[in-house]
């Protein structure tokens, strides 16, 4: 689990082995909720982890919720440990934007300091709130370079006995004196906050409209994509505008191009108000927000792109001829959405 700050290393087994998986799976085959497991003699240890914001505001800070189940599954008592590391997070593919990051953080006064303090079931830098782990158990293992922060808590358990473990990683450090987002993460129900998320995404996936094949894993990988692309989305600092992205990790950023396919498929899924969210970035906005051109040359690096434009107006005319929508017809011809003329 990685943010632009920090990671965790989770670890588990007598020689505390990383908990390296490739394959996951997700909550329903389909849901934001991934699971895998690993084992170590009698010892099964499962992991269950989503990532929200608080109250589904976009606005909040991301938090990850991390729950470990370790279960002996063998015919005598057995023992092992869970253990974690910090480390550097991943600055390649992860970013925070400003605006939004010092929402939560006082970046200054946290690279001021370097010690991480272990209080109370708190990791904490620079007077912020790194993680929040199980306090009951736990013990400290020597640092290492590369991981300067390294938990344990032993497990003891009889044969058909369970122990679980939560932890709340949020994406942004949380300065310690914003008490109600501290308090957020210090009182969070795991279990609480999963039904909240999977009623969310249930709900959300009821509004679109269907199709059925004879294929489990094509009605999933439908589903699993569409929530995909929603999470795929920035909200802008006025809390109401929203950018698509074309992913959360290696392809993170508004391409017009394939905001295109975007505003075709929503309006394909009955999802039209959306789609026209994503239709509004086809157009150049001053620094109020007013209109100023509609993007005929403004390609990837600003050069034109003859395909580009070619998908550009294929979008908006598919949205148009889906919805009817006359303001947007408008914005396209009108001397304001289009200031520097039609050629």
């Amino acid at each position: 689990f990685s943010n632009t700050f920090n990671a965790i290393q989770f670890l588990y087994g007598e020689n505390l082995e990383p908990a390296n998986k490739r394959v996951v799976t997700l909550e329903r085959g389909y849901l934001p909720i991934i699971h895998y497991s690993v084992t170590d003699g009698d010892l099964v240890y499962r992991l269950e982890a989503f990532s929200a914001p608080e109250d589904f505001n976009p606005g909040n800070n991301l938090v990850s919720h991390i729950r470990w189940e370790v279960t002996n599954e063998g015919q005598e008592r057995s023992t092992g440990q869970l253990g974690l590391a910090l480390k550097q997070g991943a600055l390649h593919n992860l970013y925070c934007t400003p605006w939004w990051r010092d929402r939560f953080m006082d970046v200054e006064q946290y690279e001021q300091n370097t010690e991480l303090n272990f209080v109370n079931g708190q990791v904490t830098k620079g007077q912020h709130l790194v993680l929040t782990y199980p306090g009951n158990g736990m013990q400290q293992l020597p640092a290492e370079v590369d991981a300067p922060g390294r938990l344990f808590w032993p497990v003891n358990l009889e044969a058909g006995e369970s122990k679980t473990f939560t932890f709340s990683f949020p994406f942004v450090p949380i300065q310690l004196e914003k008490q109600d987002q501290v308090r957020y993460l210090e009182q969070s129900d795991y279990a609480l906050l999963k039904k909240q998320l999977v009623d969310f995404w249930e709900n959300e996936l009821a509004s679109i409209a269907t199709f059925s094949v004879p294929e489990k894993k094509v009605q999933d990988a439908f589903r699993a994509s569409y929530i995909n692309m929603l999470v795929a989305r920035d909200v802008l600092e006025d809390g109401v505008r929203l950018t698509q992205r074309d992913s959360e990790f290696q392809y993170d950023y508004s391409y017009v191009r394939s905001a295109a396919y975007f505003v075709r498929l929503y309006n394909m899924l009955g999802k039209p108000d959306i789609a026209r969210q994503i239709a509004n970035h086809f157009f150049i906005r001053d620094t109020e927000g007013r209109l100023m051109e509609f993007r005929s040359r403004l390609g990837i690096h600003n050069k034109f792109v003859g395909d580009y434009w070619g998908q550009v107006l294929w979008g908006i005319g598919n949205h148009i001829r889906h919805t009817g929508d006359k303001e947007l017809l408008d914005m396209v011809f009108s001397g304001q959405g289009y200031g520097k003329g039609w050629s």
